[in-house]
């Protein structure tokens, strides 16, 4: 799922710059996908 999660995150480079701001103002978005890196590293070095 992680990987998924990484793939679907590239997405927005291949977008116009008007585009890529649009998704960077959505904060609950951009929260989450810190968490998730935070939880996958945590888990990865366990």
């Amino acid at each position: 799922m992680y990987h998924r999660l990484l793939a679907d995150r590239e997405r927005p480079r291949s977008l116009p710059e008007r585009y890529r701001d649009r998704i960077r103002q959505q904060s609950d978005l951009m929260e989450l996908l810190r968490r998730a890196h935070q939880v996958h590293a945590a888990r990865s070095v366990a």
